[in-house]
Formats: structure tokens, C-alpha cells, sequence
């Protein structure tokens, strides 16, 4: 992975409120085009590996590993021949996600509310720290969806595809977004 040069674009975030289907959407793409895979929040992890992540909240507080984290991001962006994905919630601060934007070609993959609030419902988490950090509360679940698709430069409606369908739909957008002819 190489730095980018400021101004150019070589960097593609795929973000969305579904953090495994995103990441194995986002690892196929970038299987398929040839790229580094890159998930920030375990780049953070792997900085931070001598420590859980529920230990870091608890010693740092919240605001702490967001910075830290959104650090990783602001370097994630910077990369080229890169796919990242990023940890839901970044979608709810407009600060990240102008960062984002301007240094990546950003593809939003929309699941639909329900959907959404049906995973969070099923999600569990392993102790109270990660659910206060990861947990995306129903009132945000609207305006993180609002935020992403006006900052996304391509969304993807991927509530009904199967992981491989989306990839598939990723890569024709894509295309499509360049003008490459298929």
C-alpha cells in the first residue's frame, strides 16, 4: 500500500450500517479489482493489540478511541490501490465523513431501516462498553442513512443481495462512475 498524493482520488471507502456484510462485500471488491483490503477497525486493533477494546473505553473513555481510531482512518484515506471500511457509526460525524469524501470515491451500501434496526435488536455484545461504543440507537439509524447517502458519490439499495450479488452490483457502479465500458 502506498500514500496517495494530495488531490488525487485512488482510495475506495464502502461503508455501511452492517459491519459484516460491508466488510465481506468490501473484501470481494477489492479481490476482484485487485486491491489491498483494508478494515480500519482492525488496523486500530492491531495498534492497540496488547488491549481489548472494551479495556481501552474503559481506560480512555469513548471520545479517546474515536480519536485514535479516526486517526486510522485519516491514514486509511490516504493509501492507494486501497478499499477501507470504517466503523458505522463514523457515518454520524459530518467532520469524518468530509474527510472521507474528499479523499475517496465513496460507495454507501443501503440496507434498509428495518433491516438495520432488526440486526442492532439481534446484535450482541460482549460486555456494556462495546454496546454503548458500537450500538447504533434506533433515533440515529435515519440520519446516519440520510448523511450517507448524500455524502456517498455511488449507493448501492443492497437490502436484498446476497453478499456476491452486491459485490457484483459494487463493480458495474463502479464501471459505470469511471465511464468503463463493460
Amino acid at each position: 500500500m502506498v500514500q496517495q498524493k494530495k488531490g488525487s482520488v485512488n482510495c475506495i471507502a464502502i461503508l455501511g450500517l452492517i459491519p459484516e456484510y460491508t466488510n465481506e462485500v468490501a473484501s470481494l471488491v477489492a479481490e476482484q479489482l485487485d486491491m489491498y483490503y483494508l478494515d480500519t477497525l482492525k488496523l486500530f486493533e492491531f495498534d492497540y493489540g496488547a488491549y481489548t477494546f472494551s479495556e481501552l473505553i474503559k481506560l480512555n473513555k469513548t471520545k479517546w478511541v474515536r480519536q485514535k481510531l479516526y486517526k486510522r482512518i485519516k491514514f486509511a484515506c490516504s493509501l492507494t490501490n486501497t478499499i477501507i471500511t470504517c466503523e458505522p457509526k463514523t457515518i454520524k460525524s459530518e467532520q469524518k465523513m468530509k474527510h472521507i469524501c474528499d479523499n475517496t470515491l465513496v460507495i454507501y451500501l443501503h440496507q434498509d431501516e428495518r433491516k438495520v434496526k432488526k440486526y442492532e435488536a439481534e446484535k450482541e455484545y460482549k460486555d456494556n462498553y462495546l454496546k454503548k461504543f458500537f450500538q447504533i440507537k434506533d433515533p440515529d439509524i435515519k440520519r446516519m442513512i440520510y448523511l450517507a447517502k448524500n455524502y456517498a458519490d455511488i449507493t448501492i439499495n443492497a437490502s436484498k443481495f446476497s453478499t456476491f450479488k452486491c459485490m457484483g452490483e459494487v463493480l458495474r457502479e463502479i464501471k459505470k462512475y469511471y465511464g468503463v465500458e463493460e
